[in-house]
């Protein structure tokens, strides 16, 4: 044992399971080491006594008490959060390989676990330390607002059941024990009752972010113009906010009217790769507002093929998340859209360009092959909007008299 060179007063027990001694620093107290199958360092600990027949019955204890939790199935060692995170992550990453979720969930997860890091923070090492303070995640929800006031209830649900699925998948492979399942707090889905906007809505939107006070905010850097425009293509397209954010100059065409010279009857066509979409399936958007791209370019200094449309003029790296947010906010308080009794956020625009090509006529199934949705989500989410389209032929009167003196005797 590489450990005799410096221990004294040395003597096994359990056939050399378990062997007991001091140390030159110990003081005169003893240690004990256990073999641990599985493991190359097994158990060591001071038993913090100096009577050898002590020391003796200590050790004896700390055998069997470890031979019943490897019986158990109880872990030895106290584990590291970090250390389940990334099994966690090895093992959704798998999934993606085998095709159970879609890359961009993957993602997702990645970062949902990443404010679960600045969460812990010094504790991250020790998932038992976190445990022993009781209802440590009790005040996850209010850190998480801390850092960003517009989080909205339902992305902290989200974030909650990806923690708890960590522990849960660490509990069932016996590497924690399963009292240590975090509890979070009790937290409504956020209501969003109106998931389309009006026209008025709309407009007010545009007329403020076209508008001198909300360019002029950052008019160096030119972000709000990409943040105004942004806002235009999701609206125009239906695209999701991950996926507008994503877009390159190699993904676009844009479709200019060979009779109409009238720029704003342009049309767009988008390309999404797999990798951008949530369900990693490739697709192609026809859209309106072709001239919002062509805009982008007479001001991005960025415009070549493998370039980010929505870009950091200077870096000319993709926008950064907190540009979208902090304007967005800018623009909710402006025209008083704070005030509702419901969240007004990027995604509304995306339900928003849904209801009114329903509203146009748009045939349910291409309606949502564009969308990249499925098409009896569609049909259960949008059926409002059609129930009024039918509205016609629901409530027309029946011109039929034999028909109409048969109604009225039942």
């Amino acid at each position: 044992d590489d450990l005799q060179t410096f221990q004294l007063n040395q003597f096994s027990l359990f056939n050399g399971e378990v062997k007991v001694f001091t140390t030159k620093s110990s003081g005169g107290n003893y240690y004990v080491k256990i073999r641990v199958p599985g493991t190359s360092n097994g158990v060591r600990k001071s038993l913090k006594t100096k009577d050898e027949k002590v020391a003796r019955r200590l050790a004896e204890d700390e055998y069997i008490n470890i031979r019943g939790k490897i019986q158990a199935g109880i872990p030895i060692f106290e584990p590291k959060l970090k250390e389940l995170v990334e099994q966690f992550i090895e093992y959704k990453t798998g999934h993606v390989e085998s095709k159970v979720i879609t890359q961009g969930r993957l993602t997702t997860i990645k970062s949902q676990l990443k404010h679960l890091e600045r969460f812990v923070g010094d504790r991250w090492n020790s998932i038992l330390a976190i445990h022993a303070q009781g209802d440590y995640y009790e005040d996850y929800f209010i850190f998480r607002r801390k850092k960003n006031p517009e989080v909205d209830n339902t992305t902290l649900i989200n974030e909650a059941s990806t923690i708890t699925a960590v522990y849960r998948r660490a509990i069932k492979k016996k590497k924690i024990p399963a009292n240590t399942e975090p509890e979070f707090p009790p937290i409504k889905k956020s209501g969003n009752k109106r998931e389309a906007l009006t026209l008025d809505q709309l407009r007010k939107i545009y007329y403020y972010m076209r508008s001198k006070e909300f360019l002029d905010y950052d008019k160096e850097n030119l972000h709000r113009h990409f943040i105004r425009d942004f806002t235009l293509v999701l609206s125009n397209t239906g695209l999701r906010f991950g996926e507008a954010k994503k877009l390159k100059w190699k993904h676009v065409q844009i479709i200019k009217g060979k009779k109409d010279n009238d720029k704003y009857s342009w049309l767009c066509e988008i390309d999404l790769t797999g990798d951008m979409t949530k369900t990693g399936k490739p697709r192609t958007v026809q859209g309106r507002g072709g001239y919002v791209f062509e805009r982008i370019k007479s001001y991005s200094r960025y415009t070549k093929s493998n370039d980010y449309i929505f870009v950091d003029n200077y870096s000319g790296q993709e926008l950064d998340r907190h540009y979208f947010y902090r304007s967005w906010k800018a623009m909710l308080k402006a025209t008083k859209l704070d005030r509702l009794n419901y969240d007004v956020s990027y995604y509304n625009l995306r339900h928003t360009y849904a209801t009114f090509r329903i509203y146009a006529g748009t045939d349910a199934f291409i309606l949502a092959k564009n969308m990249g949705t499925g098409l009896q989500f569609l049909q259960d989410h949008y059926a409002q909007p059609k129930t009024r389209l039918q509205r016609k032929e629901l409530t027309q009167d029946i011109d039929d008299p034999e028909l109409k003196s048969i109604l009225e005797e039942e």
